[in-house]
């Protein structure tokens, strides 16, 4: 691990499963960072791309983790989480680009905040327009919506209330969750509260984190002075409707972890009702597909 008393240290944990090129990206521009010492992970769940061997070769500062099967992404981070000796811990994306300064800002943000549980940044699609980040947590009146496809009707106030909160995201501001795209965590916290649940197999495993870390008395912020550019997708948009599949599965064991009895029942009808929504349409794209049309 570098080191040095005049910087933060921060662990990295980066679950990568078929993202060579832009894992590769990642890296680069991770190692670039200012401001810290880095001591970073990069956990392989059965990538058939070379992404290993890539890390392996080109980068032999990362302690690399490599597993025979997709394990999912919460088991994948714990992994690396487990070994980490690390002041502050990180989760990134491997669809990521973090500016020189952005683990400095976050280390920094919250050595300044000791009440502060995690943070995330300022996240920017890879054309550096705004991507939003840091919402509220789920609520049954918001999966109502959703599955229901009312918040298409009005879908800025649906974010306004329901999902962001808020219209501005050029300011530093405390809220609920925030992406696990890029999320820091002091490691005094992590031990607190405790790792990933190892049930979310992909998607809402950082909710979960962040619904803990708040139960637990602190706040949750995001963080704008700190940038990070973010490919979405770089990894489900290879499984498409599986990767639906889960995200509505893991918002299920959400609701069942945190929300009141009565919500539950309700919360399963609403998620299988999405499920059964998408996998309708994979049906009908893929029916088209094979017979160039229509029916």
């Amino acid at each position: 691990m570098l080191s040095s008393a005049a910087n933060p240290r921060v662990s990295v944990a980066i679950v990568s499963w078929n993202t060579r090129v832009a894992l590769r990206e990642c890296l680069t521009a991770l190692f670039a960072s200012t401001g810290v010492a880095l001591e970073v992970f990069v956990v392989d769940n059965a990538s058939g791309d070379l992404s290993a061997e890539m890390v392996t070769r080109e980068f032999p500062q990362v302690f690399p983790i490599t597993n025979a099967t997709n394990v999912g992404f919460a088991r994948a981070a714990n992994q690396a989480l487990r070994r980490m000796t690390g002041d502050y811990w990180v989760l990134l994306n491997p669809d990521t680009q973090v500016a020189p300064d952005a683990l400095a800002i976050l280390a920094r943000f919250l050595a300044d905040h000791p009440d502060t549980g995690a943070c995330g940044p300022r996240l920017l699609h890879t054309d550096g327009r705004l991507q939003p980040n840091g919402g509220r947590f789920p609520s049954l009146l918001a999966l109502f919506l959703t599955a229901a496809r009312l918040r298409h009707l009005n879908l800025a106030a649906y974010d306004r209330c329901f999902r962001w909160g808020r219209e501005e995201f050029t300011i530093t501001v405390p809220v609920d969750q925030v992406s696990g795209a890029c999320l820091m965590v002091p490691r005094a916290v992590a031990k607190r509260v405790g790792l990933l649940d190892e049930r979310f197999f992909l998607y809402y495993e950082e909710v979960d984190w962040c619904r803990r870390i708040a139960d637990a008395g602190l706040w949750v912020y995001y963080v704008a002075e700190a940038k990070v550019r973010h490919r979405w997708g770089e990894s489900t948009r290879q499984i498409g409707f599986t990767a639906l599949r889960h995200l509505f599965e893991s918002e299920y064991l959400y609701f069942r972890k945190h929300a009141p009895r009565w919500q539950r029942p309700l919360a399963w009808l609403l998620t299988r009702l999405e499920i059964a929504q998408y996998a309708a349409a994979d049906w009908w794209r893929r029916r088209v597909k094979s017979t160039g049309g229509p029916a």
